[in-house]
């Protein structure tokens, strides 16, 4: 039996308008957990917070939730904010992420997906 996805988007707003979305997915329920710790460990020391910002407000939560265990819930949380942060800045500047990142040229590139037991991928 497949298990279904649950999916979560987080919607953040910048100073200027701008509107970033990030979003979470799970096959296991926890997301409500996910929406309490962005709520009170997370944004408490985002908001107002420069947008653009993005490795600075990373740091900055990763060193202020080093007791919540990495790899967990408040890293799921703070993953969605980083995904958010980002489609802001590349609304912003009206260029894709891909462009932003310097990948101006680049027609092709090797991708490679990974799950439980699965080979890596194709070329996109």
């Amino acid at each position: 039996m497949a298990r279904r996805a649950i999916f979560w988007w987080l919607e953040v707003e910048t100073k200027g308008g701008i509107v970033g979305m990030g979003y979470l997915f799970s096959f296991r329920p926890g997301l409500k957990t996910v929406i309490a710790a962005l709520e009170e460990t997370i944004l408490p020391h985002v908001i107002g917070k420069d947008a653009t910002a993005v490795e600075g407000i990373w740091n900055d939560l990763w060193k202020r939730t080093v007791t919540y265990n990495r790899g967990g819930i408040v890293t799921m949380a703070m993953s969605a904010l980083d995904i958010a942060l980002w489609d802001a800045i590349g609304k912003r500047a009206n260029m894709p992420l891909h462009r932003l990142c310097g990948a101006m040229s680049v027609r092709k590139c090797r991708c490679t997906a990974r799950a439980a037991s699965a080979a890596p991928a194709a070329t996109a």
